[in-house]
């Protein structure tokens, strides 16, 4: 989530070389959503194969899920849709901009902002458009627990099978000149790094737990890095738009290398460097993540357009980086204080009443 943020709070246009060097970086926090996928990958499959032998192993996986996404999207679904464009405040061109996905609106509804995305090639919407990521996940969940279910046995070698078929049509995708934006937010082209955590999920299951399991997880996560940084090289960007290796191998690799990182941290968790991600303030940003997904992209448009202007912060000491590290600390500081409320009045009394209801 922090390095999504890094990305979307970016703020400062680069107009001389010590502030292209600060975007360069920041442009490669898009791959904090591959992290999330194959954490969620693991995740989700875990809980799967941990109740397959309940009764209730359908109905206790979806009221968990719905009760948790459900209330905060569709809250924000209505704000973003109804209310906010009805407000006598805002100015003309901002009500432009909420209004721009058109007939393509119930595709937001129902987890298909994705597709609406593709099909149009760019982002049009400023609060809605960060729920294709959801989106995927959503139509992950709608295959996954039946394929666990039927397929437990063989579930490692289906992983294998998705990772190499979304492998192989990105990298088709992309030798046809396929729009960039399409290719990353379409499902078909992103399973690798949810399968990766899948794949994590049931290997540490079935296989016992050694030390040669724990060198290959740090194989795994060599390769990846070495062969993500050389796609990241031969496009000279941590981008992936106008990127053919980091849009084609690259998230491949990447997929790799964040398997690679959750199965070493899983397995060897009093490491020095593994125990770094389970500090207070890592473990608090993970349990409000959701709703921070969800409003840091509009704290952002209100502090920019409203306070800490593009214009202002190109005027500021160092190059303008001290504006942006202040836009970052105000917008970030506000976004978080915000799913901080949402999350404990709001989603996890409702979280609670899922996990009741299905014990």
């Amino acid at each position: 989530m922090l390095l999504v943020m890094a990305l979307h709070l970016m703020v400062l246009e680069p107009t001389n070389a010590a502030q292209s060097h600060f975007h360069f970086f920041a442009e490669g926090g898009w791959i904090g959503v591959d992290l999330f996928f194959t954490l969620s990958g693991f995740l989700i499959t875990g809980i799967l194969l941990d109740t397959t032998g309940r009764a209730d192993f359908f109905s206790r996986f979806y009221i968990r899920r719905a009760t948790r996404i459900f209330p905060l999207f569709y809250a924000i679904c209505i704000f973003s849709f109804i209310i906010l464009p009805n407000l006598p405040q805002l100015p003309s061109e901002k009500l432009a901009r909420f209004g721009t996905v058109g007939t393509d609106e119930i595709f937001y509804w129902v987890f298909l902002s994705n597709y609406a995305i593709a099909q149009e090639g760019i982002f049009r919407h400023g609060i809605m458009d960060v729920t294709w990521s959801l989106a995927i996940e959503e139509q992950f969940y709608l295959i996954w627990p039946l394929t666990v279910y039927l397929f437990k046995a063989r579930l490692k070698a289906i992983c294998i099978a998705f990772f190499i078929l979304s492998t192989m049509l990105r990298l088709h995708a992309v030798d046809v000149h396929e729009n960039y934006n399409a290719i990353y937010v379409t499902s078909w082209y992103r399973l690798e790094p949810l399968v990766a955590g899948a794949f994590v999920a049931a290997l540490v299951r079935t296989t016992a737990q050694s030390a040669e399991l724990a060198r290959w997880f740090r194989l795994a996560m060599a390769a990846g890095f070495v062969g993500f940084a050389l796609c990241c090289h031969a496009d000279e960007s941590l981008a992936y738009s106008f990127s053919p290796h980091v849009s084609g191998a690259g998230f491949s690799f990447l997929a790799i290398f964040c398997a690679g990182l959750i199965g070493e941290v899983y397995l060897r968790p009093d490491r020095n460097w593994a125990r770094f991600f389970t500090i207070r303030f890592f473990r608090f940003i993970g349990k409000i993540s959701f709703a921070l997904y969800l409003f840091h992209l509009p704290v952002r448009a209100a502090i920019r357009d409203l306070w800490i202007t593009p214009e202002w912060i190109g005027k500021t000491p160092l190059y303008g980086m001290s504006g942006q590290l202040l836009f970052y600390v105000v917008a970030g500081s506000i976004a978080i204080f915000l799913a901080f409320l949402s999350y404990h009045c709001f989603e996890k009394h409702i979280t609670k009443w899922g996990v009741k209801v299905t014990q």
